[in-house]
């Protein structure tokens, strides 16, 4: 009985210790690929099952390591499409300020700036509403609500042409027109 149960348990802990080592080996490998080493292969395995976990394992890290890469590539075209895009923007003789979806500014042409008053560096992340004062027969109309006018229409743009007054950052009045 005694030999019984010292031969159950020496099986019982190598049982345990191959399914253990995977687990560590796999668990190393998560870590690995987690910290951005996308390259990490695991060791290959003696058993059928494991060697399927490796394998998959060193596709889903060379998957992720080509994700990323055309993601870098993507972030270059971006910047080089933003950049063309500021290039023609600044050229333009009206004033042009480019928001986000938020309100936040992203961008205003030097027109823009001497229309507010602003130079485009203290613009750049101030909400629209903060920098453009609008008036319309002396009421004030938020940018925020123009642009909503413009989404809920329908249309493609909203313009208003006459008795559109901008205030500047000097408290000056200027006759402008406005499209959203």
């Amino acid at each position: 009985l005694l030999i019984f149960v010292i031969v159950a348990g020496a099986e019982a802990f190598l049982l345990m210790r191959k399914t253990q080592y995977p687990l560590e080996v796999m668990d190393h490998a998560l870590v690995e690929l987690a910290a951005g080493r996308m390259d990490y292969h695991l060791p290959a395995s003696d058993t059928k099952e494991w060697k399927r976990v490796s394998v998959s394992m060193t596709a889903i890290g060379e998957r992720f390591k080509q994700l990323g890469a055309d993601l870098g590539k993507e972030r270059e075209v971006n910047a080089a499409e933003r950049m063309k895009l500021k290039l023609v923007l600044s050229q333009i003789s009206d004033g042009v300020i480019a928001c986000n979806q938020s309100g936040s500014i992203m961008f205003a042409n030097k027109t823009a700036e001497d229309m507010t008053g602003r130079p485009s560096h203290t613009l750049a992340g101030r909400h629209i509403d903060e920098v453009v004062r609008l008036f319309e027969d002396d009421k004030p109309i938020s940018v925020s609500d123009f642009y909503m006018e413009a989404r809920t229409s329908g249309l493609a743009s909203v313009e208003r042409i006459n008795g559109l007054r901008l205030v500047t950052a000097e408290n000056q009045e200027r006759l402008v027109s406005a499209r959203i």
